[in-house]
């Protein structure tokens, strides 16, 4: 009885962020279209290289909420997010990943001429991954880092 109370609420709870992100509100902000070149991992769940919208939404979620919908509109993904501050500003909408070797995890996602982004949690797959690249580069003795960022800006 638990159990189907749980899911049910959980799927209550995907089904009314959906509808947030495919409805929007009055103050949310527009859905910014990135093509992005590979294949890249979220939350745990990985999505294939091509062209992704992604939203973020203020007065519903408290801006915590960060959506990526695929263009063609069958991958659907909501995350919770946390804000991170820097203070150079980004001129241009600006999604940050974590590359091992050829792996990439989504790690941050800027608006433009904004000093506030969003910062997704790192998954249990990528701290493993980070754990394991950094004991072999210790292992070696290299002073390379074990990750490498890269940031892919968008061209409103």
């Amino acid at each position: 009885m638990k159990y189907k109370l749980g899911k049910a609420l959980a799927t209550i709870s995907f089904l009314i962020a959906m509808t947030i992100v495919t409805t929007g509100s009055a103050q949310a902000q527009s859905p910014v279209r990135v093509n992005i070149p590979f294949d890249f991992t979220v939350a745990n769940k990985t999505l294939r290289a091509g062209r992704y919208f992604v939203s973020r939404f203020g007065s519903y979620t408290a801006d915590n909420v960060v959506a990526i919908v695929s263009a063609d509109g069958h991958t659907k993904l909501v995350c919770l997010t946390y804000a991170v501050r820097t203070l150079d500003a980004k001129g241009k909408v600006t999604l940050v990943f974590h590359r091992y070797g050829d792996q990439n995890f989504l790690s941050e996602v800027w608006s433009a001429d904004s000093s506030t982004g969003r910062v997704f949690a790192k998954s249990k797959s990528e701290q493993e991954i980070n754990r394991k690249a950094r004991q072999v580069a210790r292992n070696a003795n290299e002073n390379e880092p074990a990750m490498e960022t890269v940031s892919l800006t968008v061209n409103q």
